[in-house]
């Protein structure tokens, strides 16, 4: 059966951001709070300047990235030899950096001043799905340190801002795991308490936009088959023909799900580290062509350099030794592919 449509909603109904995005408005004024729960960074960053640099950061990178006649395809490092009107991103970056390294004790300052340290380290991952350099280890290591000098995400407080942080670590922390080493990827990944964290964080607007519980039900679908599959294969050192029977058969089913997803509604983005995951167990031709797809299809939406440079990884996964895990080859990514 076909999925029922939605229905239409005249663009000029609502504020331009929900016009836009497609989605009902609640018309309150100055601005909707649909908008401004869905868009917390860009508020905090205008009353403190590490996290506004942090965000024309990634916001230079990405300029210059869609600006450059060599876009996609050549290394990230050359970055430093773009000519251009806008700010050098390298150059910011590094006054990001330097401003976290400069900040006081984090196990007694404020609750304001935590909140501005962790939005900065999440708008820099932003930046290095951007860019696909590989520096995002460090970004996620920084990240950890943060949150044990603060006495972990308890001590963050109530509040918006806090509820916006929250589920976001929860989701770089399970997307992370896997990328880092096999073994974190497996304890992060098997865990009852950090899966259910990453759906609360798939599911968080699920109140708000009641008209996308289909997308959300997609959505945590394939992650919950993604996850199923990395916990297969961790485990698998010399897969049996029926192993790699069953490994086909969760690939097929994941790309049928995925193209039962209907293209261009909401939450497609949120995809990529699920794909990522079932693309690497691929070993049919036909499987690994269909990825190689999704990937350039979310490149051109999105512009991201992560999902060339993830697509370059995954033909290395995939060209692997059959005594080879892919899980075990995932982890020398190190780039940040959600």
């Amino acid at each position: 059966m076909p999925p029922k449509k939605r229905p239409y909603v005249p663009k000029t109904k609502g504020c331009y951001q929900c016009s836009r995005r497609r989605i009902h408005c609640d018309k309150t004024e100055p601005h909707c709070n649909k908008f401004s729960r869905h868009i917390a960074v860009l508020p905090f960053a205008r009353g403190d300047r590490l996290v506004l640099d942090a965000v024309l950061t990634v916001s230079a990178f990405h300029i210059w990235l869609n600006r450059s006649p060599t876009t996609g395809f050549h290394s990230p490092s050359d970055i430093t030899r773009a000519n251009l009107q806008a700010p050098d991103p390298n150059q910011l970056y590094r006054r990001v950096i330097s401003g976290l390294q400069q900040q006081p004790e984090l196990e007694s300052c404020s609750a304001e001043r935590k909140h501005s340290i962790l939005i900065t380290i999440l708008v820099l991952h932003v930046g290095v799905m951007v860019t696909g350099r590989s520096d995002f280890p460090m970004l996620f290591r920084m990240l950890e340190s943060a949150l044990a000098a603060m006495g972990e995400c308890e001590t963050l407080g109530d509040g918006e801002v806090a509820n916006f942080i929250l589920p976001e670590v929860a989701k770089i922390r399970l997307y992370a795991a896997p990328l880092l080493s096999e073994e974190s990827g497996l304890a992060v990944v098997s865990s009852q308490e950090h899966a259910s964290r990453l759906f609360n964080c798939l599911t968080h607007h699920l109140s708000v936009y009641p008209e996308h519980s289909a997308s959300f039900a997609f959505i945590t679908d394939l992650v919950q088959q993604a996850i199923n599959m990395y916990l297969t294969s961790s485990q698998l050192n010399a897969p049996s023909e029926l192993d790699i029977a069953d490994s086909i058969t969760r690939v097929e089913h994941f790309k049928e799900t995925l193209e039962a997803f209907p293209l261009g509604a909401p939450g497609e983005q949120v995809m990529v580290w699920a794909s990522f995951v079932a693309a690497a167990s691929c070993l049919l031709d036909e499987h690994m062509e269909f990825f190689e797809h999704v990937f350039m299809r979310h490149y051109m939406r999105s512009g991201f350099s992560n999902l060339v440079s993830g697509l370059e990884a995954l033909r290395k996964i995939w060209s692997r030794k059959p005594d080879e895990r892919w899980t075990l080859l995932m982890a020398g990514v190190h780039i940040l592919v959600m």
